[in-house]
């Protein structure tokens, strides 16, 4: 695993009579990578079935691995136009997948690399002010550019069981909602 990357610090002091303060920000550039796996093996799978995840060199460590979504069936015609649908049985409301393979079926051999785990950039700061025994301190931090698994929604996939968000509960593909950016809930299951 290589780690390679850039991290700043800037800050400032002063004092004025009973008045002091400190201000500073900090941030870092950050690029995980497999450079290499031991006894020839091409890659590691890791996570749960659920949720794969992937080592394989070039890519970051735990990459998230699976099929590449590109949309949602909208009605039957465009079912009826994409061969792997058809193949696969797939209904209108149903996620429509990238068929990387190109044969026509939904297989391992559709799954990619689909996203990193890792932040681009990370950030924060402090601000404290002091006056006569009194202080107040503020600390604020982010990160940006990394990919999220929505677990709980994923788990829909496998564990009837679980509860759909209110959201995707009140706006979901139906017939009669078909702009709908979630699927149907039988396209779930």
């Amino acid at each position: 695993i290589r780690n390679s990357g850039v991290e700043f610090q800037l800050g400032w002091n002063d004092r004025k009579g009973d008045f002091s303060y400190n201000v500073s920000i900090n941030g870092t550039f950050l690029k995980n990578e497999v450079v290499s796996i031991q006894n020839g093996v091409d890659y590691l799978l890791t996570g749960s079935a659920e949720f794969r995840q992937i080592m394989q060199v070039g890519y970051p460590m735990n990459s998230f691995y699976g099929y590449k979504v590109t949309g949602i069936y909208k009605d039957q015609a465009e079912v009826d136009a994409d061969r792997m649908a058809v193949n696969q049985g797939f209904k209108p409301g149903y996620l429509k997948y990238e068929d990387l393979d190109g044969d026509g079926y939904l297989t391992d051999k559709d799954r990619t690399v689909i996203g990193s785990p890792y932040p681009k950039f990370t950030y924060g700061g402090n601000i404290s002010l002091a006056y006569k025994g009194f202080d107040l301190a503020l600390a604020f931090y982010g990160a940006a550019g990394a990919q999220v698994l929505n677990a709980k929604l994923g788990s829909r996939n496998w564990a009837s069981s679980m509860n759909f968000t209110d959201a995707y509960a009140r706006d979901h593909w139906t017939s009669s909602n078909s702009g709908s950016r979630n699927p149907s809930v039988a396209g779930l299951m």
